[in-house]
């Protein structure tokens, strides 16, 4: 999640969707998903 609060000025805006493209670009969803999942194995958790 990316947040930028509502007195955030243009560039705090501009700063926001650059970490958010860097994010996607390095499919930083997917490494969490996959990261949890594999710490659920190894804890011997249910998915």
């Amino acid at each position: 999640v990316i947040k930028a609060h509502g007195s955030s000025n243009a560039r705090a805006i501009y700063n926001a969707i650059k970490q958010t493209s860097h994010m996607v670009e390095n499919n930083v969803t997917e490494i969490i998903e996959t990261t949890v999942r594999d710490m659920k194995k190894t804890d011997g958790g249910q998915e």
